[in-house]
């Protein structure tokens, strides 16, 4: 009978032990559980963060690209300019010495 009685203890004590022991392993899993979804959640906070930063970047290269793209078109016209003038002052030059040559003409009559 004390036999009995002592297993019986034993066994109430094992069950004890074992139900400590899932209880302990459910706290460990919900604590994983918690963990994992703070890490999913991190990782779409940082794509999302990469995301905006790739179009930040997008943008800024984009506006570069368009002010480059302006830059070269008002260099185009600033030779342009440049190129008239110079034509113009070739023009006044020759003007000037046809000019000259004529009132030269002129004064030897």
């Amino acid at each position: 009978c004390w036999v009995d009685r002592g297993e019986a203890r034993e066994q109430r004590l094992a069950v004890w032990r074992l139900r400590e022991e899932k209880e302990s392993l459910e706290a460990v899993r919900r604590l994983v559980s918690k963990i994992r979804l703070k890490i999913s959640a991190a990782k779409r906070e940082k794509d999302e963060t990469e995301r905006e930063q790739v179009q930040l970047l997008d943008e800024e290269i984009s506006k570069r690209l368009e002010l480059e793209k302006i830059l070269a078109m008002e260099e185009r016209r600033l030779e342009e300019q440049q190129h008239s003038v110079k034509e113009t002052e070739d023009e006044f030059r020759r003007a000037k010495q046809t000019l000259s040559t004529r009132v030269a003409q002129a004064q030897a009559v």
